[in-house]
């Protein structure tokens, strides 16, 4: 079952932090397609790097990128979420985007 997912907003991110968490023992994935079901595919994981393609997005369109994947995850019940991102959206952290779309805090970015 997936400990860990990780949502990168680019391709070296998502690799970046795959590959560390893989080079410490974790049996770790990276897919690049953020529409992906990868409920089935990822069970046998104990990390999941979701590549969102997110960083030159606008906003709005990258909290719903991440809403669907959060979704997903809290479907299949992954422990834990963690935003791996370059700060761009850092003023407009997933939080503060669910509120202006009406839907409760998602998870924090650091």
């Amino acid at each position: 079952m997936i400990q860990l997912l990780i949502i990168a907003d680019d391709f070296t991110g998502a690799l970046d932090a795959g590959v560390q968490l893989a080079v410490r023992g974790a049996k770790t994935a990276v897919i690049t397609d953020a529409a992906a079901d990868w409920s089935e595919s990822a069970r046998d994981l104990d990390v999941l790097v979701v590549d969102a393609e997110t960083r030159h997005l606008p906003a709005a369109q990258a909290y719903e990128i991440v809403f669907r994947i959060v979704t997903l995850a809290a479907r299949l019940q992954v422990p834990y979420i963690y935003g791996r991102g370059s700060g761009r959206h850092r003023h407009q952290c997933p939080e503060q985007g669910s509120y202006q779309h009406g839907r409760p805090p998602l998870l924090r970015t650091y």
